[in-house]
């Protein structure tokens, strides 16, 4: 994790490359791939006049931003703070420039306003703290290699999810419950798949309708027949779940996550009797939001305020470099 304190730091993403992929990538350390390209000022924070005078530099690129500096760095300066201020960012951005190898940092532009992002905490049991990022951004061609031997593109979501896992973050009782939100509708369906074919393979071959031939072929032939899973004790329904997400004891919390996200009034009702007119059907009960409404989103279940996906400080960055990309 980042140290706590003031860093300047690169945001510099690409249109991804290569079949069925979309979205972004953006660089980052390779030896800490949840982390972007920084470099960090010798201030444990930045006051009110030094942040009004980055906002004077907003929007310019690197270039120009180090021509300002050296300006107000040199001795004829009339106010030693800014002259001190400057050259401390001078030298960063100096640093930085070498960290990236790449002519194509020149043209990276300055977000002026400083970004919170997580920082390694007071102690190791600690939730992380806040580190400050005065953050130079660029989207640079499609097929631009990572710049230097240290540097390299990774996918954008996945930069972000590992914002949300750091040791101790608060985040992650709402990540998993996303997680499990994203794969369950999936693992539903399979277990339905599964009872229906057990169900059909027992009706056809076990119960005397077809001959002792038939089922002989179909073991000849190499199918098997599938067994249903046991019933849960709870919900007299056949599940799969606890197995597959490898729960632990009935107290764990992945259990608890999965026991608030279980969908209790979900009904598989499968019509077997004519297995050429076989037919499945789910009916899934919409959830009630908390305001007594319907919601469809996620398969009509409602997710709580404070579950919504948490803005992390790459979303910020994001933002402002599509919305300033001209």
């Amino acid at each position: 994790m980042l140290d706590p304190g003031v860093h300047l730091a690169i945001f510099a993403i690409r249109a991804s490359l290569g079949a069925g992929r979309h979205g972004f990538d953006i660089l980052a350390r390779k030896d800490a791939k949840n982390q972007l390209p920084t470099m960090q000022l010798p201030f444990d924070r930045l006051e009110a006049w030094q942040i009004d005078y980055l906002r004077a530099m907003d929007s310019l690129n690197v270039t120009a931003v180090m021509k300002t500096l050296n300006r107000a760095s040199q001795s004829n300066n009339p106010s030693q703070r800014e002259q001190e201020f400057a050259k401390h960012l001078l030298k960063t951005v100096e640093a930085l420039k070498e960290e990236s190898e790449d002519p194509i940092f020149y043209d990276a532009m300055l977000i002026a306003d400083p970004i919170r992002a997580p920082c390694r905490g007071a102690s190791e049991d600690s939730p992380p703290g806040v580190a400050t990022l005065i953050t130079f951004r660029i989207i640079v061609p499609i097929h631009s290699r990572a710049p230097g031997r240290k540097l390299t593109f990774i996918p954008l979501n996945f930069f972000r999810m590992r914002q949300h896992v750091y040791k101790n973050s608060r985040d992650h009782e709402v990540f998993a419950r996303k997680i499990y939100r994203e794969f369950a509708p999936a693992l539903e369906l399979e277990d339905l798949a599964t009872n229906v074919a057990s169900t059909f393979a027992s009706d056809t071959f076990g119960n005397g309708q077809s001959s002792q031939d038939e089922r002989g072929n179909v073991e000849r032939s190499g199918s098997r027949r599938s067994t249903p899973a046991p019933l849960d004790p709870k919900t007299k329904r056949r599940s799969s779940k606890g197995k597959r997400w490898g729960l632990g004891g009935e107290n764990s919390s992945e259990t608890n996550l999965v026991d608030a996200n279980s969908h209790d009034d979900d009904q598989a009702i499968v019509d077997v009797g004519n297995p050429a007119r076989m037919t499945a059907s789910i009916s899934l009960r919409q959830s009630k939001s908390p305001g007594g409404g319907q919601n469809a989103q996620s398969g009509g279940v409602k997710m709580p305020k404070e579950e919504e996906e948490a803005q992390t400080y790459i979303d910020e960055m994001f933002a402002i470099t599509i919305a300033k990309r001209n």
